[in-house]
């Protein structure tokens, strides 16, 4: 059995142009939002092995958040380029390239491609991922290779409006 846990990064600060959308920081909201999140994986018992996060910025604060909060080394965080904006083939594409001793691994990264790869994978279990959204299957399966043809199910799943307050 492995768990694959995608995540889309934070609320964004607003970019002014398309050129420098790699570079956008989180929002004051949305570092509060992901505060709230890593609780709600906690008490979903989200235990990710491996972290990948997309080159964004705003990706790779969410995953230090996130890394911090669940007690995951930092230093063991990567970065992955193609994850940037990455669409369902290209992210079943990393996936399928990690180590099969890795039991556990979470995807921090953009819509559409990781809300369309949720839909995929337990087809209508979820909307659209909002920032700071998350979700965890199952899969049954020893290979990540092959995440898109072995039984999946729900385990969980959290968004930042699910616990607001404010």
């Amino acid at each position: 059995m492995k768990s694959l846990t995608l995540l889309r990064h934070a609320q964004a600060d607003s970019g002014r142009s398309q050129s420098k959308d790699l570079q956008r920081d989180l929002s004051i909201q949305g570092k509060k939002d992901m505060a709230r999140m890593t609780i709600s994986m906690r008490e979903a018992n989200v235990r990710p092995s491996l972290i990948l996060s997309s080159s964004a910025v705003r990706t790779w604060e969410t995953a230090k958040i996130v890394a911090a909060d669940l007690g995951y080394p930092n230093e063991f965080l990567q970065r992955e380029a193609s994850l940037y904006l990455a669409n369902t083939s290209e992210l079943l594409r990393v996936i399928a390239g990690q180590d099969d001793g890795f039991n556990h691994l979470m995807i921090v990264g953009h819509n559409p491609g990781l809300s369309d790869l949720a839909d995929l994978l337990v087809p209508g279990a979820i909307p659209s991922l909002p920032a700071g959204g998350w979700i965890s299957i199952e899969l049954d399966t020893k290979s990540w290779g092959l995440v898109d043809t072995c039984t999946r199910k729900l385990l969980s799943f959290g968004y930042p409006s699910q616990d607001s307050d404010d």
